[in-house]
């Protein structure tokens, strides 16, 4: 039999009677979360005690469990762990941890592919919505790659005919199989960057 005083996994009491679960209780539980997060936010400290990273951690879960926003002081740093995690190759990568061994590396060489896949498909929009750009440039799969390339020389010098082709293929090849989802576009305010 289950007793008024025993907590579940969750840390909240298993007897649906418990006074925590009456309907005026949210303000109980506003409060338990506050005080649970001022605790949490004492305990991290400046994150350089051994009881830091568990309490910001616990910080990150409770929110979770709460459909709440993380407050300001974790928000900071789980932002700088993602920008070092972000820029940095992962322990035993070493010294040849390959050109990808950054997720940051990797990141930018997928975005290229993606510039370039997208703009081929701009070039073929274009193509079809306008007659007279229609005419000016034939519709063949060598003319829309060089034209790419042109186009995309000033900003990236790396746009051969062959390399913007090779992106095209790779993207398309990626959004048909459903994969398509690692060219994440960030947005201009992107944190991992700043």
């Amino acid at each position: 039999m289950r007793r008024k005083m025993d907590i579940g996994v969750d840390g909240w009491p298993t007897d649906k009677r418990h006074p925590v679960f009456r309907a005026d209780a949210t303000h109980d539980q506003a409060a338990f979360v506050a005080r649970e997060l001022r605790r949490y936010q004492r305990a991290y400290g400046d994150g350089s005690l051994p009881g830091s990273w568990p309490a910001l951690a616990e910080a990150v879960v409770l929110c979770a469990q709460f459909g709440l926003a993380l407050p300001a002081w974790a928000t900071a740093v789980v932002l700088v762990l993602l920008r070092e995690r972000f820029h940095k190759a992962p322990k035993g990568a070493g010294k040849k941890g390959g050109r990808h061994s950054k997720p940051s590396t990797a990141h930018n060489d997928f975005m290229k592919h993606f510039a370039r896949w997208d703009a081929v498909i701009e070039l073929q929009e274009r193509r079809e919505d306008d007659p007279e750009f229609r005419a000016r440039l034939r519709q063949n799969r060598e003319t829309t790659f060089s034209a790419v390339s042109r186009i995309l020389e000033a900003t990236d010098p790396t746009a051969t005919v062959g390399n913007v082709e090779k992106s095209f293929d790779l993207v398309k090849n990626l959004l048909r199989t459903g994969k398509g989802m690692q060219f994440f576009v960030p947005g201009y305010r992107n944190p991992l960057t700043r």
